[in-house]
């Protein structure tokens, strides 16, 4: 069991849209779905350029990759194409059954799926 509370997103949030749920429960619980987290995570296949929830400082590890290809391309008068993504609200796109499947095709056990679900 858990609480949910809307959190808004901005000082002046006044559509639901602009709030993001945070559900809180017990430690024990936290616990568990770390673990789970932890053990799913090596199953995942997360490239080494992808740095979100992952451990470690990610940003400064993707800052100096990016400095670096800029300076070496201006080195050796190489052109460059940069492109940023913002994945803004990448999470809210995200259907649940899509999650779900993607945790059986990688082979997650059916009961951890099916909690999954129930969350």
């Amino acid at each position: 069991m858990g609480v949910t509370v809307p959190i808004h997103k901005s000082a002046d949030a006044t559509g639901p849209e602009e709030y993001r749920q945070i559900t809180m429960s017990t430690v024990l619980c936290c616990i568990f779905h770390r673990v789970l987290a932890q053990r799913a995570e090596r199953l995942l296949p997360i490239g080494p350029r992808e740095k979100a929830f992952r451990k470690g400082d990610g940003l400064a590890d993707n800052v100096w990759l990016l400095q670096s290809l800029i300076y070496d391309c201006r080195a050796q008068a190489l052109s460059l194409c940069i492109t940023f993504v913002d994945v803004q609200k990448a999470f809210d796109t995200v259907s649940h059954a899509s999650i779900l499947k993607a945790a059986a095709r990688l082979g997650f056990p059916p009961l951890l799926v099916e909690y999954i679900c129930g969350l």
